[in-house]
């Protein structure tokens, strides 16, 4: 992977058009539309649980049957800027192991709820 591949979608607490620009990347994620051959992270950064109610209601939509987990793979959670920083070495350098208290996988969440996402420890 050339330095010019590499690109991550990083979200911080918004509003309307927030969602709009986070769902949009999903969607064209899950289309297999995004335009680069390469996996690309999207990144919530959850300051102060900004993004719960969020989860809540991906893992509704899972029980649901309307989204799965397996359509959210790269989505992660950042608690703070040092886990989006795990985040992009792990993802793109192969270094330092993502701290479980900073950062879990959005799939993780719905298959199994937040304590089993933290206790994951895996990317």
């Amino acid at each position: 992977m050339k330095e010019s591949d590499r690109t991550a979608f990083i979200f911080l607490p918004g509003g309307l058009g927030t969602m709009d620009e986070l769902f949009e990347i999903l969607t064209l994620v899950q289309l297999k539309k995004l335009g680069s051959k390469f996996p690309v992270p999207v990144i919530l950064v959850d300051y102060d649980g900004f993004y719960a109610s969020l989860m809540q209601f991906l893992k509704a939509c899972d029980e649901n049957g309307t989204v799965g987990a397996p359509e959210l793979q790269d989505l992660i959670v950042a608690r703070d800027n040092a886990g989006v920083l795990d985040v992009l070495r792990q993802y793109y350098f192969g270094e330092a192991p993502l701290s479980p208290n900073k950062t879990y996988r959005a799939s993780t969440y719905l298959a199994d709820g937040e304590a089993a996402a933290v206790a994951a420890k895996k990317l």
